[in-house]
Formats: C-alpha cells, sequence, structure tokens
C-alpha cells in the first residue's frame, strides 16, 4: 500500500498497474525470475500471467528458485539470475555468447 496506496480507496490503481492486466501489450522478449518462497509477489502470480502470455508467440523464460523469497540471496541464485538475463540479451541482440549458459526460451 506504501507504493500505490491503500487498495480500498485506488481499486482502480491496483488495476491499471498490475502487469496481468496488459498481457496483450508484450511482444519483447522477457525473463520471469521468482523466489518459490516470496510472499510478497507469490508463485501463482507468474504462473497466472504465464498463463495469459500462452500461445502469442512471445519469447520469453521463467525460472523458479526454490528456497529464495522477495530478493535473491544465495550467491548460485544470483549467478544463474545473472546468466539468464545475458542469455537472453545475447539471443534477442544477436551477439554469441559461448561462455554463457544457454537460457530456453518458451514461445
Amino acid at each position: 500500500e506504501s507504493l500505490v496506496g491503500p487498495f480500498a480507496e485506488v481499486p482502480g490503481r491496483y488495476r491499471e498497474r498490475s502487469p496481468i492486466n496488459h498481457v496483450d501489450r508484450i511482444t519483447a522478449p522477457f525473463l520471469l525470475l521468482q523466489g518459490l518462497d516470496d510472499v510478497i509477489c507469490p508463485p501463482v502470480q507468474c504462473e497466472r500471467f504465464l498463463d495469459q502470455l500462452a500461445g502469442r508467440g512471445v519469447p520469453h523464460a521463467y525460472i523458479a528458485f526454490e528456497g529464495e523469497g522477495h530478493g535473491f540471496r544465495r550467491a548460485d541464485t544470483m549467478v544463474r539470475a545473472l546468466e539468464a538475463e545475458l542469455s537472453l540479451y545475447a539471443q534477442t541482440f544477436g551477439i554469441n555468447r559461448p561462455d554463457v549458459p544457454r537460457l530456453e526460451l518458451d514461445t
């Protein structure tokens, strides 16, 4: 509520700012990184978002991390997340990066 305002007072603002309500506008490749223990943005929100995106042909990847919450803490998680991000950029812009594990993109 401190970022958006009290839900009871501004429910339209929540709908307006929620990505689930704008899936139809997404055309660029993207990466979703999710901590499975996240109580701020629970994994079900990512899953609903991806369900709405299904069949639209937008390249994307979703990586969920066991034992992580809202903000990653473990070094191996951070390394994997950064490598995935770099791979997404490299693939999107046509840059060969054999030193980075290739991120498998769904469409």
